[in-house]
């Protein structure tokens, strides 16, 4: 469409609020903006009165603009993150789903409450806590937690259908209200002090501990005074080191970025409580786009992801959408939510604070890259590679005697796994022990698709060795797809791994502290692992979906008869003595697993 006739369809919009959606000549989204008047912010750039750089080079490709009204700017909000993430375009900064950031969730409203991980927040009545910027952090504080106030871990159906303690109750961490042997008062006096514990009032919870400790003592039991007079002091420790603000009363995400040339780095503070709790930061190519709108589509993304939202966001410059970016988190939150830029005293502390870590996040950052090139040149030379392996893939096997055969494929960018590329596959067209098959499958499944859709690895790192190499050599070239590829074959004893590549007889040999040697040992473990953790799971799965119907058997017989045997054919294998063995599986349960698994009555 001719510039003229592009102004002309953008002179005769209404001025209202809505989302604008910039294309290019095969009407592709490569931006997709918000503004709170669609006519005038359009005209800014087709008139050319904007002279950021990056407008006129965005104009330069727009061949088409497609405009959707909303009734309100806080409507807009949402309908730019919604359609940014249905069209990832090219020019926007698109925040994907982070599954690494996890909080604690327990709903008081309940007989007896629990405390669960959850990733995502619910509008549902409960209390969240967190953010906690990984899951051994929650569950490092869960386990404080546990000590301190032994609540339920099980979930609901076990609760119900309990008839004896389980063995966290035989620990001490658990004081089995499925069978009755606290009541409902006294276990929400536990509820009670764990969620001040998550609140972070500390002084309260002290209190409730230094009055169990003197009960303790009085009724001579020493040795229960003495962990709660350590418990009280590791709490007063922790609370001394985490404080970096004075509590205003209010909970903060600060919010600071640090542009570099060609991209921006995010990094958000978590205040909870007058203490930082965690952090967070994303790196985005900026590709030029002025910080105010980078910032205000970051906070709005942000939040859309079921995150928990504080009391005030604080931010280092005002964005033209504040008003309505208060009123979606207002929504999302239920109560009043204030996005502020500080001018003085403890916020802008903090967010100077937040600036400086910014900064040295993105120093490290840009050495770290630097280190991870060397590496990767280092692959390239020494395993004549056609091409810089930014992107690798690694492919092994799982099987136990042919059971339950399964193939996984982990992916690493830039020498950091890359989960969305992670994949897994259940082996369909191979019966019995096979695993040059198996891998055949595997190889074949993923290198079809990456023929079909583009993309695919510049690197393939199989298991095994020259038969294994074979194996996917034959593949690719059946297929017709141009990848390198590289077998690992793990070394006997001391030895080093031996690598093996197309067209040459002997291994390729790496230095064994060599960096671009433990990349490779690294990915390949990471596939080995995958690869088990997904047979693990069907092998669960198909063991308890048997045991279910199985009189006697429950969730602590199930794990048992999981951690002993390796699949249904092996305890098909095992005699009525054997299954006896297994722990807590007296002889009556016993000779009702081996009837069930012969079919006799």
């Amino acid at each position: 469409m001719a510039l003229s006739d592009l102004r002309e369809k953008v002179e005769a919009l209404p001025r209202k609020p809505g989302v604008y959606i910039l294309k290019d000549g095969e009407g592709v989204p490569i931006y997709i903006g918000k503004a709170k008047d669609l006519r005038k912010r359009l005209m800014t750039y087709l008139k050319g009165e904007d002279q950021r750089y990056t407008i006129r080079f965005l104009m330069e490709k727009v061949e088409d603009v497609e405009c959707i009204f909303t009734e309100t700017e806080k409507e807009a909000v949402i309908l730019e993150d919604t359609l940014i993430k249905r069209y990832k375009p090219r020019y926007n900064i698109n925040l994907k789903d982070d599954k690494t950031y996890v909080s604690l969730r327990i709903d008081p409203r309940e007989t007896f409450p629990r405390i669960t991980i959850v990733r995502k927040v619910k509008r549902d009545g409960a209390l969240y806590f967190g953010p906690y910027s990984s899951a051994h952090s929650v569950r490092e504080t869960l386990r404080v937690l546990q000590e301190i106030f032994p609540l339920r871990t099980c979930s609901d159906t076990e609760l119900k259908s309990r008839k004896r303690p389980c063995i966290d109750y035989e620990m001490g961490r658990c004081l089995a209200p499925c069978v009755g042997l606290i009541d409902e008062r006294e276990y929400k006096g536990l509820v009670k002090g764990a969620i001040l514990f998550l609140e972070g009032k500390r002084p309260d919870v002290i209190r409730i501990l230094r009055k169990r400790m003197e009960e303790a003592a009085e009724a001579l039991n020493f040795e229960e005074a003495a962990r709660l007079r350590d418990t009280i002091k590791a709490i007063e420790l922790t609370t001394e080191k985490q404080v970096v603000a004075r509590y205003t009363g209010k909970d903060q995400d600060v919010v600071a970025l640090y542009p570099a040339p060609g991209e921006v780095l995010i990094d958000v503070f978590f205040i909870r409580k007058g203490r930082l709790v965690g952090s967070r930061d994303y790196l985005f190519p900026a590709k030029g786009l002025p910080p105010e709108e980078i910032l205000s589509s970051f906070i709005s993304q942000f939040y859309q992801r079921g995150r928990v939202i504080p009391d005030e966001v604080i931010i280092p410059f005002e964005v033209e959408e504040k008003a309505s970016l208060e009123e979606l988190l207002r929504e999302l939150r239920g109560r009043k939510v204030r996005i502020m830029v500080p001018k003085r005293g403890d916020r802008k502390r903090i967010l100077e604070m937040a600036e400086e870590n910014a900064a040295l996040l993105y120093r490290m950052k840009k050495e770290k890259r630097a280190e991870v090139e060397e590496i990767l040149e280092e692959l390239k030379r020494k395993l004549h590679l056609r091409r810089l392996p930014v992107s690798i893939e690694a492919v092994d096997i799982s099987n136990i005697s042919g059971q339950l055969a399964v193939g996984s494929i982990v992916s690493f960018h830039n020498g950091e796994p890359y989960k969305d590329g992670y994949r897994r596959y259940r082996i369909k067209g191979v019966v019995g022990i096979d695993d040059y098959a198996m891998m055949r499958e595997v190889v074949m499944r993923r290198f079809r698709r990456v023929k079909e859709e583009g993309g695919g690895p510049d690197l393939l790192l199989v298991d095994g060795g020259k038969g294994q190499l074979a194996i996917a050599e034959g593949v690719v070239k059946e297929l017709g797809v141009k990848v390198d590829l590289v077998a690992i074959a793990k070394g006997k004893g001391r030895e080093a791994d031996r690598f093996y590549i197309p067209g040459r007889k002997n291994p390729v040999v790496f230095k064994k502290d060599s960096p671009a040697y433990l990349l490779l040992q690294r990915i390949r473990d990471e596939a080995h692992r995958f690869a088990m953790a997904y047979h693990k799971k069907l092998r669960a799965s198909t063991i308890s979906s048997f045991l279910d119907s199985v009189p006697g058997v429950g969730p602590r017989r199930r794990e048992a008869l999981l951690r002993h045997f390796r699949g249904l054919e092996d305890m098909k294998r095992a005699s009525l003595e054997e299954l006896c063995r297994v722990p807590s599986i007296d002889r009556r349960t016993a000779m009702n697993i081996y009837r069930a698994l012969h079919g006799t009555s």
